[in-house]
């Protein structure tokens, strides 16, 4: 064999896995259910006056299901009541929170879909350059955010690394192994309101383009990062990756140019993967920030930790 023909083979070929690193389910039925608390937050600064606002969630938390099988995930998340944190001068429990997650995930290529739905925020925060400080949280029912995050990774270990090992539970990682990875993010996200997001005291101390009430953002990420997964004793395992991504950004219904958009994840899973239950934690954190450029940025940034446990079905259950 060539050493060009050895060099396609080793990045394009069909990836036999290290069966001393990796145990496959694929052809498993595999069932999960969940239950996760979400937190959003916005928030814009006008650097040029030092004039900032921040609204957040009060911790919706919802319940879920997925089933998986071979190399396709597809679950959804229902919301059911709320972690409040404002228990002064705010109404309480008007955050909700709904998703629907997609994935086709292979050996060598990561896709993954999630749709995220936000309703009803707080304002919890203002700085401002003539010393106003709010005086209370105020509740917005009315702030609503939904966020299309797509994703598509190349990973470089695909032979002793699992990702859904981890994610899934389609697999097993028997020996601790990790991955570099590169890929492009493709986010679609709307952040709207009944009135102005800035807040009314101060209104007119920030930009007119921070002063709408209708923002949405088209974001296009060239990424890189490292994920890596312990494998601890008695079936247990722990995985951490984070990644980094460098973007363009457009914002709709906006005069000015096109800008520069950073985006940023971690995540960290503790769990248990054995021949037939799987259960675990997953904390998960994204962040972007746009307008980078102008001295105007926001800042989106979405935060979970979910617990699940799940049953992985035996084949002869599926050929009944």
């Amino acid at each position: 064999m060539s050493h060009a023909a050895s060099a396609q083979k080793r990045w394009w070929g069909k990836v036999v896995q290290d069966t001393s690193y990796i145990q496959s389910y694929y052809n498993h039925w595999c069932i999960t259910a969940s239950g996760t608390a979400n937190n959003a937050l916005l928030n814009f600064i006008a650097l040029r006056s030092g004039n900032r606002a921040t609204y957040q969630t009060d911790i919706p938390i919802s319940g879920g299901l997925s089933i998986d099988y071979k190399w396709f995930t597809l679950g959804f998340n229902s919301n059911l009541t709320y972690i409040n944190l404002y228990t002064e001068g705010a109404e309480k429990g008007i955050s909700t929170h709904r998703s629907l997650q997609a994935g086709i995930t292979g050996k060598r290529l990561w896709l993954q879909s999630s749709l995220q739905e936000y309703d009803g925020f707080y304002l919890i925060d203002v700085r401002s350059n003539n010393g106003y400080q709010l005086p209370r949280v105020e509740s917005r029912s009315d702030v609503q955010v939904r966020a299309l995050f797509s994703s598509v990774q190349y990973v470089f270990n695909p032979h002793r690394y699992s990702h859904v090992a981890t994610l899934w539970q389609l697999d097993r990682q028997i020996r601790s192994a990790g991955t570099p990875t590169v890929g492009i993010l493709v986010n679609y996200y709307t952040t709207s309101a009944d009135s102005s997001l800035a807040p009314r005291a101060i209104r007119f101390a920030f930009p007119r383009r921070q002063q709408g009430f209708r923002r949405s953002f088209i974001n296009a990420f060239v990424t890189a990062g490292y994920t890596y997964t312990f494998a601890l004793p008695h079936s247990c395992f722990l995985n951490v990756g984070s990644w980094i991504g460098l973007g363009i950004q457009r914002i709709s219904n906006d005069p000015s140019p096109d800008d520069m958009a950073i985006s940023l994840e971690n995540n960290l899973t503790l769990g248990y993967n054995g021949k037939r239950m799987y259960s675990g934690l997953q904390l998960n954190g994204k962040a972007f920030v746009d307008n980078i450029l102008s001295g105007e940025p926001y800042n989106h940034i979405f935060g979970q930790a979910r617990i699940f446990v799940g049953y992985r079905l035996p084949k002869k259950s599926l050929n009944r």
